[in-house]
């Protein structure tokens, strides 16, 4: 039941109640924060966040001899949980968003910004079949970015870097969205990020080629062990 006196905790709920989910994140801050995040976006109670989290980490732990994702302890088990429910939650609202956030984790974590997909909005027609439906909106209309990036955020799955203007992602997040890929998504998402940075590489002749080409050497760092695999 949500209140609103001296007897609520930080998820804005009933003391037992919020206790009851503290204690299930392990009091963890990054699963307490999700968890947060969640309840605040979708406006249910605690009780049935729990319900929700039980199923999740049942559909976790189910996983994990198929999927080799080996969560060696409890901590990593309550923020994947918390993260995957709200990846669905994410996923049902907007569809570029997770998306863009599995593409992300084939990049480098820091300074995720319009421009270093826009060139892939430009080169859609000749690649349809590998981008699908989703990159081409968000590369091609800045406004569709920030909309994903805003729901991501409001999950806090990513955060702000001001001094670029850009958003960058925690780094357990990063490897976690890497890690819930199947083998199909992995091959995928990867050829695109060798794609979209190679795409964003400047010509000499632009204005702004040194800046951005330091921006994108951490990413095409990361892209490099793609193309070794």
């Amino acid at each position: 039941m949500l209140v609103h006196d001296a007897n609520t905790d930080r998820f804005g709920t009933d003391l037992t109640e919020g206790e009851e989910l503290f204690k299930l994140l392990d009091g963890l801050p990054l699963a307490v924060a999700q968890a947060g995040a969640y309840l605040r976006q979708s406006r249910i109670g605690v009780t049935k966040y729990i319900e929700l989290y039980e199923q999740q980490w049942r559909g976790l732990m189910e996983s994990q001899d198929r999927a080799g994702m080996p969560l060696r302890e409890y901590s990593d088990r309550s923020v994947w949980t918390t993260w995957m429910i709200s990846y669905h939650a994410v996923r049902a609202k907007n569809v570029a968003a997770a998306n863009l956030l599995l593409l992300w984790a084939c990049l480098d974590n820091k300074d995720m910004w319009y421009g270093l997909l826009a060139e892939a909005g430009m080169r859609s027609t000749d690649v349809a079949d590998c981008l699908s439906e989703w990159l081409p909106g968000i590369a091609s209309n800045e406004l569709d970015f920030l909309g994903a990036i805003q729901v991501l955020r409001s999950y806090s799955l990513v955060e702000d870097v001001q001094d670029l203007a850009s958003y960058t992602t925690h780094p357990v997040v990063h490897k976690w969205a890497f890690h819930i890929q199947d083998e199909v998504q992995r091959v995928v998402f990867t050829w695109l990020a060798v794609a979209v940075v190679g795409w964003a590489v400047p010509h000499r002749s632009e204005k702004m080629h040194s800046s951005v080409q330091r921006r994108l050497l951490p990413h095409a760092q990361r892209c490099w062990q793609w193309t070794l695999g």
